[in-house]
């Protein structure tokens, strides 16, 4: 919900609406924009320098061109040659409505979501900001440090029942608690205590389902750490 914020307060900033209105839609731009454009390239740079779990924060015309991103300069043409017209995070921004995308595996392999925002100026829609997070990065940071006992840990799932987050590297974007008993119980109940044997330990989960982002989060002890003698 944080990072939410984040994208919905930078695409109010005055910066983005002027670089989009002073390009326009088919992203033709003066010296004056230029200006405007770099400014926003810029400070998209510095917003990712203080929120690092970000890979990337753009803005993109209402074409979809990308025209500004916290990756590279700002080119001479002033577009990056990038579109994301086709994307439903995009579309769905554009429609007016913030957007928290799926989770899904980039070209390298990393497990990503985009978060995007409509930028508006007065009651017209100037274009999107949108930020891509490294939820690796942003689960590494928040969500695997958490310990519970000796061997307990938290662990995420979507809606779907995939594991976006997880101790067990190879679990993550690849097995699904629907394929397991206490899983579908999990997914079919949404919030709940339940205990369950795995890989020979008997264990005891909290779990609770996220409504706005669809997303289950797991607390897993070990019952007999938890019954040991203090």
């Amino acid at each position: 919900e944080n990072r939410r914020q984040d994208i919905m307060l930078w695409a109010e900033q005055s910066i983005a609406i002027q670089a989009l209105g002073m390009t326009g839609e088919s992203g033709n731009a003066d010296a004056g924009a230029a200006v405007f454009i770099k400014e926003a390239n810029e400070a998209l740079k510095s917003y990712q320098k203080a929120h690092p779990y970000f890979e990337e924060i753009a803005i993109a015309l209402p074409t979809g061109d990308v025209l500004t991103t916290s990756l590279v300069k700002v080119a001479a043409e002033m577009t990056t040659g990038k579109t994301i017209k086709d994307k439903s995070y995009f579309q769905k921004a554009l429609g007016g409505t913030v957007v928290v995308s799926d989770v899904f595996l980039n070209e390298s392999g990393k497990p990503m979501l985009v978060i995007a925002s409509p930028v508006k100026n007065g009651n017209d829609i100037a274009g999107v900001l949108y930020g891509a997070v490294n939820v690796t990065y942003f689960t590494e940071k928040f969500i695997e440090p958490i310990k519970i006992g000796e061997s307990g840990y938290v662990f995420l799932f979507n809606r779907e029942g995939l594991v976006i987050s997880h101790p067990d590297k190879s679990k993550i974007m690849k097995f699904n608690m629907k394929g397991v008993d206490f899983g579908r119980q999990m997914v079919d109940q949404g919030e709940g205590v339940l205990a369950y044997s795995e890989d020979g330990d008997e264990r005891m989960a909290s779990f609770k389902q996220d409504k706005n982002l669809g997303w289950s989060v797991v607390a897993v002890a070990n019952v007999q750490e938890q019954m040991a003698p203090v």
